[in-house]
């Protein structure tokens, strides 16, 4: 159930984040931001320091040393830990990044459409 609500909270803010992506980029902030690009930019990094008080409040702070260990024994047994997710954040900001340059010849609407069978894609790829 927990993981239910997570997933479920995650496409309510991916939606947000899209919907005021297309309002940025279609009133005059585009123009002081520089373009899609730079409105995914300054969205994620407002992002990234609103989550901040979230760690501090859920205690995961406190828990960095164990995530440092395993990040310099490369995720134990096997390996991979950090090639995984430098790469897994390099191909999410890509697919975002699109996403954002997408806006512009799409609705709100159209957009989550789009979002949606992107998701039943991965979600039935990852089953096979």
């Amino acid at each position: 159930l927990a993981s239910f609500a997570a997933v479920s909270l995650a496409n309510l803010a991916a939606a947000f984040r899209g919907c005021e992506n297309k309002r940025v980029m279609a009133g005059e902030l585009q123009s002081a931001l520089g373009g899609e690009g730079n409105a995914y930019g300054v969205t994620t990094l407002w992002a990234a320091l609103l989550l901040l008080p979230a760690i501090f409040a859920t205690g995961e702070y406190e828990r960095r040393s164990e995530f440092v260990a395993l990040w310099r024994a490369d995720g134990g047994e096997g390996g991979g830990l950090r090639f995984n997710a430098v790469l897994s954040g390099l191909l999410f900001y890509l697919y975002n990044e699109v996403s954002t340059r997408a806006l512009r010849h799409l609705s709100g609407v159209g957009h989550s459409v789009a979002n949606t069978a992107k998701r039943a894609v991965v979600i039935v790829g990852s089953a096979v």
